[in-house]
């Protein structure tokens, strides 16, 4: 006898188990499923004292105020399921669509981890469409509650990324599981972000399409984007490390400067750096929305020369462990043993889940190395992707005869090949070079030495144009004299590479 009111504590496994089983191949099989997620329904009102009788009439045993009105079972039944056979793609989803409802309305916050558990454990099903039917339930209940979501959200969108690979065959559940993602990410996309660039290089063919799923959405994609130039801003990273003002410390987040002894010192460039501009170039890639980009097409470039200056001379690090990824799933097929530690959680209504998180992952492997010679390299395939888009045809070609991307990467040659870049870019988008240049004034004072070299290379190379505003080209003679001044500050430079860029500039103005 139940003597008070209560969550019905098994609901969340069964609907997980179940609503799937309602696109079954086989006719039995759906209605079954179908009568055993109602009554799933009818037992969690009962422990709640309610009851409703045939979906429609309501009894009510208790003074609860939650909402007691359910589906008609055999209207739903007839509507959905009325036919033998196998059932068609589109019927089955319109099926699930309707149950998810009912899902949203009845289902406990207090159960949904055990919930978005469970189903991961379905999205292995032999049935296709079995699995279709549960990626397309975390899809919907990610939109509906993901905001609900912050403590879980790296463990479920590693989990989806680890799942992602084992339904790539399956071209309807891969896209409901991208689509779970994108959801997710309108209300937890700084975790997303930061869980995608963990991820080891060159990226998969799953993280790849992972990254264009965010940038065919202008927030996602503005909001990766401003994310990741900001983590590339060697200034505000060092505030973030307690770096305060040094000059050495404020650029020691590129790069760690290694002793192999013998007189032998390298610079190793930090993984986080790769993994930025790999992750930038994928949402160049893929963004669909122009003017969102065109906002952003300074700060990229201005973000690019910077960290070419930085990492010019620097190598990639044999190993780079990143935080551990965890798993949902306790049984995530190709884990083993010697990989993997295994904790237990206890949820809010009392049980246990397992959650298995795997060895940290390294972000530089050995396929980077053979595809790409240099973190430079690395950095210089984002500039070349951002030409591509916006078709700059143009100013590739202009490089090309320069033969000014073998140059970009080469620390004796990369200050020219910035010029050869910035130049061509002023010749057919002027706009964008005047902010470029203004925002490369300022950088005087800054403790940064890599930011002081790439800016003055910048107005160097731009002080013989100038251009004007609203796009026109138009020498500018106002922002003349801004350049002449901030380049006065950077002939007296401390360091002697900025130093070195100003005379040549000089004699051509």
């Amino acid at each position: 006898m139940i003597t008070h009111a209560s969550d019905f504590p098994p609901l969340s496994t069964l609907l997980a188990r179940l609503t799937p089983r309602i696109v079954d191949s086989l006719s039995a099989v759906r209605h079954l499923a179908i009568e055993a997620v109602w009554l799933s329904f009818q037992l969690t009102f009962l422990h709640k004292g309610q009851a409703t009788q045939n979906g429609g009439e309501e009894d009510m045993i208790g003074d609860g105020g939650d909402d007691t009105t359910l589906f008609n079972l055999q209207q739903f039944k007839a509507i959905h399921l009325g036919f033998d056979g196998k059932l068609e793609p589109s019927k089955g989803r319109e099926a699930i669509i309707e149950i998810s409802k009912q899902i949203e309305c009845h289902l406990p916050q207090s159960q949904l981890q055990t919930y978005i558990s469970a189903l991961f454990k379905m999205l292995n099903d032999k049935q296709n469409n079995v699995s279709t039917a549960v990626a397309l339930l975390l899809s919907i209940v990610l939109k509906d509650r993901g905001r609900l979501l912050n403590s879980e959200a790296e463990i479920i969108i590693s989990t989806i990324l680890e799942h992602l690979p084992l339904v790539h065959s399956i071209t309807q559940t891969y896209a409901d599981l991208l689509n779970a993602l994108t959801y997710f990410s309108d209300e937890q996309l700084n975790i997303v972000v930061e869980i995608l660039l963990k991820q080891p290089l060159p990226y998969s063919p799953e993280i790849i399409d992972s990254w264009k799923s965010l940038s065919k959405n202008s927030y996602q994609f503005s909001g990766a984007c401003d994310q990741i130039l900001d983590s590339l801003n060697c200034l505000s990273a060092a505030v973030e490390n307690g770096s305060g003002g040094s000059g050495d410390k404020a650029y020691l987040s590129h790069y760690e400067i290694v002793d192999l002894s013998g007189g032998v010192i390298v610079k190793l460039v930090k993984p986080l750096i790769c993994s930025n501009f790999a992750a930038l170039t994928q949402l160049l890639n893929g963004v669909e929305d122009d003017e969102e980009l065109k906002k952003r097409i300074p700060q990229i470039l201005y973000t690019i020369f910077h960290n070419l200056s930085s990492v010019i001379d620097s190598q990639y690090p044999s190993a780079n462990p990143m935080p551990p990824l965890s798993s949902i799933s306790p049984s995530s097929p190709g884990n083993t043993s010697s990989s993997t530690t295994t904790s237990t959680t206890s949820t809010s209504d009392g049980t246990s889940s397992m959650i298995k998180k795997k060895r940290d992952p390294f972000v530089i492997t050995a396929e980077l190395k053979r595809i790409s010679p240099s973190p430079a390299a690395l950095i210089a395939e984002s500039l070349k992707t951002l030409l591509q888009r916006i078709k700059a045809e143009n100013v590739i070609e202009a490089m090309n005869g320069e033969r000014a991307w073998t140059q970009l990467i080469q620390s004796d040659s990369y200050i020219s090949a910035i010029g050869v870049a910035c130049r061509s870019l002023c010749d057919y988008y002027p706009g964008y070079m005047r902010s470029l240049m203004l925002l490369s004034m300022g950088n005087v004072q800054s403790p940064c030495n890599y930011l002081r070299i790439s800016s003055a290379a910048i107005l160097s190379a731009l002080i013989t144009r100038c251009p004007g505003g609203e796009n026109n080209g138009q020498f500018d003679e106002t922002i003349l004299d801004k350049v002449v001044e901030e380049l006065k500050h950077f002939v007296k430079d401390k360091h002697l590479l900025v130093r070195k860029t100003k005379p040549h500039y000089f004699r051509m103005l």
